[in-house]
């Protein structure tokens, strides 16, 4: 996602993370803002600092619980009929 303006992006999508620990809630939102705002950009680059890259490193070090956890607000937002983008293929037309 490209930088919109919109700072509390990774606030609002991942409102209501439970990885147990207040901080790591709260370490996984940083990561994901850092990592919208250059998608495309390798950690390193997408990282405010190298304190933030370490915590992306960690983050990715855990198992699939984890993962799922972080993605359980975004699943319960999208089911619940919240705002969903995606994109459109102009070349798939229906039948």
């Amino acid at each position: 996602m490209a930088d919109t303006g919109d700072s509390d992006w990774g606030v609002l999508e991942l409102q209501g993370v439970d990885l147990g620990d207040e901080r790591r809630n709260r370490r996984v939102v940083a990561l994901v803002e850092d990592l919208s705002r250059q998608p495309t950009a390798p950690i390193p680059v997408s990282s405010r600092d190298w304190q933030a890259m370490r915590a992306a490193s960690n983050c990715f070090d855990h198992d699939k619980r984890e993962a799922e956890a972080i993605l359980a607000p975004h699943h319960e937002r999208l089911s619940g009929g919240g705002c969903m983008s995606g994109c459109w293929d102009s070349r798939i037309r229906p039948a």
